[in-house]
């Protein structure tokens, strides 16, 4: 018996100093975790069951500035979250707390100093050797240098995107106050060439000539850096329709025909004929066409050829536009669709180029979702091309019939017309235009004047401009179109705001029609043979 006593008193020493060097060693792992944790590069917290601060490590307390003995017990979220995510904070510690774990989450910590630093937090709940739910942990990662590169980025594109929307609006505004005299410019210009006032000599008529180029150039410039701050605006938009290769060739070719044969230019044409229809906004690819086009007649000798095919490649429509011009060489090509450039400036000025034409043309056919380019050797001619996506046109629009000119009827005469237009130079030039053929112009410096003598005179067709003090033209033509009996007169829109949007803008308000200025003699007159029965 003694010998058995004897030999579990051993046994339980033997026990008690097994269990002692366990509990030194854990104690030891217990510290060398602790030290890890105080000492590791990122900052390191926790929370109690009740969101009290028990952990605080060396490196929050260099990026707070707050000591561990400092933060000890106090509460996490009400204490040094910063007001606008105390509530979300205190979601994710909720969420760790019922042991869903939040990773990469943003959290906002107040400083000494009173300033605010980034943690990219992730949040762990933190359990006993029971398993039970006893806290949270959160590792994290200071990002505040990230979040203000980031920040001071968002500032940044905001006054980009701020500073574009302005230029757009100056753009869009200068376009106006340009047109306004350019209208009375080429206005005149149109009167003196269409001999009604007596004719000219040879030497006047090169002068004049000169004059109506000069003010087309600048017109066109307008209307080129008026497109490009719609574009860059994002204020522009497509309106898809399903077009004939063959009506977009036909169509185009009208408009630089003249071009064609003033310099003995032989244009042909290829188009692929299992092409049947192209889905785009057929007024831009117009556009888009006649810039390829005009741009390689002015780069082709005279009795020179231009060729245009229209073709299918890997699943896009692609339009060629090559000619047997000069060539441009490889630097140049690759800066030619930015704004303003020119691949020769002084060749290029000479030549009566604005730098627009080829960028307006890339953001145009950007728009569309396709791709511009060209291949070229100086010397042996270009080929400019351009590809949209293919596609079916699956809506079944039905588009206004549009109407021909019919330049063929009889100009009306001696009839009544009210002319609403504040500027002075712009009103002279069109009672000269209608005193052409002998109309009675009635005159209205604003809207609201318009809006009473309407009732007076009762006119046959009016006039109307936009952009006026007192009362503009859209409000004028809506205060016209509620008296009973003009609302069918002919009302003709007189803007210089250019582009679709400002003729639907003017069809909407009432308007019969739509004139962009500078108004010249031939639109003129056809509006007057449409709006007007032929005496």
């Amino acid at each position: 018996m003694k010998r058995i006593i004897k030999y579990l008193e051993d046994e339980q020493g033997q026990s008690l100093e097994s269990l002692k060097l366990r509990f030194g060693e854990a104690e030891d792992i217990s510290r060398e975790l602790t030290q890890l944790i105080d000492t590791a590069n990122a900052p390191i917290f926790g929370v109690d069951v009740n969101g009290n601060v028990n952990e605080w490590n060396q490196k929050v307390e260099k990026i707070t500035g707050f000591t561990k003995n400092e933060v000890m017990g106090h509460n996490l979220v009400q204490t040094r979250i910063t007001e606008e995510f105390k509530q979300p904070v205190q979601e994710v510690l909720n969420k760790a707390l019922k042991g869903n774990e939040t990773s990469n989450y943003e959290v906002p910590l107040f400083t000494k100093g009173g300033q605010r630093v980034m943690v990219l937090l992730n949040a762990t709940t933190r359990r006993n050797p029971q398993g039970e739910i006893v806290g949270v942990v959160g590792v994290g990662q200071d990002i505040t240098e990230l979040d203000q590169s980031r920040s001071e980025k968002e500032e940044t594109y905001r006054r980009l995107e701020e500073a574009n929307q302005h230029k757009s609006k100056f753009i869009s505004s200068m376009s106006h106050e340009l047109r306004t005299p350019l209208n009375g410019i080429l206005g005149f210009t149109d009167l003196l060439k269409s001999g009604h006032f007596g004719s000219i000599n040879e030497t006047q008529s090169d002068f004049v000539s000169q004059i109506e180029n000069s003010g087309k150039h600048l017109l066109e410039l307008i209307s080129g850096l008026l497109d490009v701050a719609k574009i860059d605006s994002g204020s522009m938009e497509i309106d898809l329709q399903s077009c004939k290769p063959k009506d977009i060739f036909l169509d185009v070719v009208g408009l630089i025909q003249p071009q064609l044969v003033e310099k003995k230019i032989e244009l042909k044409q290829l188009i692929d004929p299992t092409v049947e229809t192209v889905v785009c906004d057929l007024r831009k690819v117009k556009q888009i066409m006649v810039n390829l086009l005009s741009n390689a007649i002015k780069y082709t000798q005279e009795n020179g050829a231009i060729e245009i095919v229209i073709t299918k490649e890997n699943g896009f429509t692609k339009f060629i536009v090559t000619d047997n011009g000069i060539g441009i060489n490889e630097v140049d090509q690759e800066i030619i669709f930015d704004e303003f450039a020119q691949a020769n400036r002084s060749r290029d000025e000479a030549l009566g180029g604005t730098g627009i034409g080829l960028a307006l043309s890339r953001r145009l056919v950007e728009l569309h979702g396709g791709e511009i380019g060209v291949e070229s050797e100086e010397g042996k001619g270009s080929k400019f091309w351009f590809i949209l996506p293919y596609k079916k046109f699956s809506e079944n629009k039905s588009k206004p019939e549009i109407t021909t000119k019919n330049n063929n009827l009889d100009n009306p005469t001696g009839r009544s017309i009210l002319v609403v237009e504040d500027n002075q130079t712009n009103l002279e030039m069109i009672k000269y235009l209608l005193g052409i053929h002998g109309h009675n112009v009635s005159i209205a410096r604003n809207g609201k004047e318009a809006v009473s003598q309407v009732q007076v005179i009762e006119p046959e067709l009016i006039l109307m401009d936009i952009r006026m003090p007192v009362m503009n033209g859209l409000v004028a033509t809506k205060k016209i179109r509620e008296i009973s009996k003009f609302s069918k007169l002919p009302i003709i829109a007189l803007t210089a705001s250019a582009g679709e949007d400002s003729r639907d803008e003017s069809i909407a308000a009432g308007c019969t029609d739509h004139i962009s200025k500078p108004i010249q003699l031939s639109e003129l007159s056809y509006m007057l043979k449409r709006y007007l029965i032929p005496s």
